[in-house]
């Protein structure tokens, strides 16, 4: 049954059943608190909880190894010595991916008004590091960034294609696992 509410969005519905459950001394198995907390993530119950007692999701950034240093970047960032030529080869890259046929998906563009939503996707912190790479590697050597998150689905598009365009070797290691990018996909398939 709790699997049943949390199916079917009744996150509410997934919490009584649950602690009526402990209450009549029923032991939970590892599929019920799979359940239990998935409910929570999807009716914000969770992400909601975390609001009120102060705690923050972390923040999402990317570093980039060049030249033995290490650079790290945060969604629209601005505090590099080579901004300038970060943001121009930004703007290069929209270009070049719109005119290869992207669109953007601007789902993952959560925490903005609708109509900044596909601008602030250009500024998240795996892109930044990709300009700062092209910018600053020589042409052959591949791209290495690490992300302390997931990378979202937008900006594993745009790694696609600009592995294509730039005939450039990405490798991305986001928190879930390795993307390799090369010639316009990814070794995952598509799904990570």
């Amino acid at each position: 049954m709790i699997t049943a509410f949390q199916q079917h969005g009744h996150g509410d519905d997934v919490i009584q059943l649950f602690e009526q459950m402990l209450r009549e001394g029923v032991e939970p198995d590892y599929i019920t608190f799979v359940s239990v907390l998935s409910a929570c993530s999807h009716n914000g119950l969770v992400r909601r909880t975390m609001e009120s007692t102060g705690l923050r999701k972390e923040t999402g950034c990317s570093w980039i190894d060049v030249w033995n240093e290490t650079y790290v970047f945060t969604v629209h960032d601005r505090s590099h010595d080579e901004t300038e030529q970060i943001y121009e080869m930004l703007g290069r890259l929209k270009e070049l991916v719109k005119a290869k046929g992207y669109a953007p998906d601007t789902q993952f563009a959560i925490n903005d008004v609708e109509e900044h939503k596909e601008q602030s996707m250009w500024y998240h912190s795996e892109r930044l590091a990709l300009s700062f790479g092209l910018i600053s590697l020589p042409v052959n050597a591949p791209i290495r960034i690490k992300k302390n998150l997931r990378t979202c689905g937008d900006c594993h598009t745009v790694m696609k294609l600009v592995s294509e365009i730039f005939r450039r070797k990405i490798i991305l290691r986001d928190a879930n696992r390795f993307h390799q990018f090369a010639d316009g996909s990814c070794s995952c398939k598509d799904y990570w």
